[in-house]
């Protein structure tokens, strides 16, 4: 377990399958996110089980510090050859959006990454539409590398996602005030 102020971190498990699955079906969470208007459960839960075995990939359950399962944050693709892997996070429960859970899960995640995996870059694909996670990647220091075009068919539409990075050398520089952040709003 890995724990802040706000929320801990737990390795994802079957008991937090509902509730991420439920997550899935709510536009307003899924708005930008590269997932169909119509949920495959079976897809879904493959793919969380994936999570529980995979050595490329880590899974966190984003719990309040009370133990209500509120979002999740997961290192995909995990290249341990090149010290890489992909972030995605999702605040599921919209009642703590702008509140600093988000801020402090992803410092969370982010300090699983380069401090205990020992990665060197951690990346993440944005929806170019999505604004306020754009605000958010680059509070949380990362950087746009550029715009991956019409990477998903969203809604019978391509969309383009902007691919945003940040570096070891950049998150230890910047260590210090992404635990702060949190007291702000995420």
């Amino acid at each position: 377990m890995h724990q802040g102020s706000l929320v801990r971190l737990v390795p994802i498990e079957r008991r937090h399958f509902a509730k991420s699955l439920e997550w899935l079906k709510d536009t307003t969470v899924t708005e930008y996110l590269p997932v169909s208007e119509t949920v495959d459960i079976h897809k879904e839960i493959s793919s969380l089980e994936h999570l529980l075995k995979s050595d490329f990939a880590r899974g966190f359950a984003v719990e309040t510090l009370e133990g209500e399962h509120i979002g999740n944050g997961v290192l995909h693709h995990i290249d341990f050859r090149n010290k890489r892997a992909e972030f995605s996070g999702l605040l599921g429960e919209t009642s703590f959006w702008g509140k600093g859970y988000a801020v402090e899960a992803t410092a969370l995640v982010l300090e699983t990454a380069f401090e205990k995996l020992g990665l060197n870059k951690v990346y993440c694909r944005i929806s170019v539409d999505n604004m306020r996670a754009q605000e958010f990647s680059k509070k949380m220091g990362f950087t746009q590398e550029g715009v991956l075009r019409q990477e998903v068919l969203k809604n019978e539409e391509f969309v383009d996602f902007g691919i945003y990075s940040l570096l070891a050398e950049e998150y230890f520089r910047l260590k210090g005030t992404l635990g702060s952040l949190a007291s702000g709003k995420d």
